[in-house]
């Protein structure tokens, strides 16, 4: 029964595997336990059906160029580096980032590179193309500090190129911020800090092109969750902005394709204000007021705002 059950999740780990290198957990804090597991059969695919496998791995510093801290002596069968066959063709390691490369005090790791390769060096498995293979590393633990004073959640216009973005987001662990300003990248660099509260979290996002629209959304946690800021002005919809033609709202910004996915927030400095035609009209106490909500895009066969002031 025991054999059967292990060799059950052993395939469930197979199944389950989509990219050539997986760290699980995704976003490990440095000295947290890691497992790395190697799909021989991705990328150039040079290790399929050889066992065992050693990994040659280093890791990409902050400010450094190329492979520091590099593991393993190439050629030989050395245990440090030896893998696990945990299912045909897929093999699995677990270390402590910093214990295993030799972290020290200071560094910040932005990506773990590898190569694979069989106990004499022959064979190697890398990337498609036959590049190496480097995972983006993100240490699990954010930075406790509070935000300037006056931020509030949502978007923070700073100047006109600095914004301070604000998610609320109780009995999280971690929030990324992502978006055209950072090529839609999970990194250490656009990770939030957390308040000292441990409910919120947010990031400066620095030069900004005056007047330029930017999309984005929060990801949170290892899962991946994504969401826009419910604060934003304006959303982009994957699902119904294809029914706003041009004459309705011209020169809307395409929604992210093929960068994610659910609703995307968007954000602009430097703003220029709406030119008002009517000067001399001022607003009622909201208290004297009756508000009604319309989605004008139902709410006349027109679905403009012009419709909805004829009818």
């Amino acid at each position: 029964m025991t054999k059967w059950f292990s060799t059950l999740l052993a395939i469930c780990a197979y199944v389950t595997l989509t990219a050539q290198v997986v760290l699980t957990p995704q976003y490990p804090a440095l000295n947290q336990p890691v497992t790395i597991t190697y799909d021989a059969t991705q990328g150039n695919g040079a290790l399929t059906g050889i066992s065992p496998v050693y990994m040659h791995t280093g890791v990409i510093l902050e400010g450094e160029t190329g492979w520091q801290y590099v593991q393993g002596n190439w050629g030989t069968a050395d245990p440090n580096v030896l893998m696990t066959q945990v299912a045909p063709n897929v093999f699995s390691k677990t270390i402590t980032t910093a214990g295993f490369y030799g972290i020290q005090p200071g560094d910040v790791v932005q990506q773990l590179a590898f190569v694979f390769r069989n106990a004499n060096g022959t064979v190697v498995g890398r990337a498609e193309g036959g590049f190496d293979i480097f995972v983006n590393f993100v240490d699990g633990l954010p930075e406790i500090a509070n935000p300037p004073a006056g931020v509030v959640d949502g978007i923070n216009y700073i100047d006109d190129t600095t914004v301070i973005l604000q998610l609320f987001a109780p009995n999280k662990d971690f929030v990324h911020v992502i978006g055209d300003f950072n090529n839609w990248q999970i990194n250490a660099s656009n990770r939030c800090k957390k308040s000292t509260s441990g409910d919120r979290y947010w990031l400066q996002v620095n030069n900004l092109t005056p007047g330029v629209e930017y999309r984005f959304q929060y990801s949170i946690d290892e899962e991946d969750l994504r969401v826009a800021d419910i604060y934003a002005e304006k959303i982009l919809d994957p699902f119904n902005d294809q029914f706003i033609g041009s004459g309705r709202y011209p020169g809307l910004i395409p929604y992210p394709v093929g960068q994610t996915t659910d609703i995307v927030s968007v954000l602009q400095t430097a703003k220029q204000p709406y030119p008002w035609e009517v000067q001399s009209f001022f607003r009622p106490p909201l208290d004297r007021m009756v508000i009604y909500e319309v989605l004008v895009r139902d709410f006349t066969e027109k679905g403009t705002f012009q419709g909805v002031i004829d009818r």
